[in-house]
């Protein structure tokens, strides 16, 4: 039997509210300027409101062979091998 690490890949919504601006475009722009989404993902952070968005974009999934990578493959959502 292998060992192998499995990286899923998810979609996760972040809701920035209160952004004054001129317009759709605008609003996205200074979200995406001011926020730090590594830091909006940590637990502790409170300032926006975070949750899984019953979505999945993708798996990566490296298998081990003498606790070395010996071979990595990626998988879509419906795993079907991404060459």
């Amino acid at each position: 039997m292998s060992k192998y690490d499995v990286h899923i890949y998810a979609v996760v919504r972040v809701c920035v509210k209160g952004i004054n601006a001129q317009d759709y475009l605008d609003a996205i722009k200074k979200v995406e300027e001011s926020i730090d989404l590594h830091r909006v993902l940590d637990r502790d952070y409170v300032e926006c409101y975070t949750e899984y968005a019953e979505d999945v974009e993708s798996y990566l999934v490296d298998e081990y062979e003498n606790g070395k990578i010996r071979n990595t493959r990626v998988y879509d959502r419906h795993y079907n091998l991404i060459d």
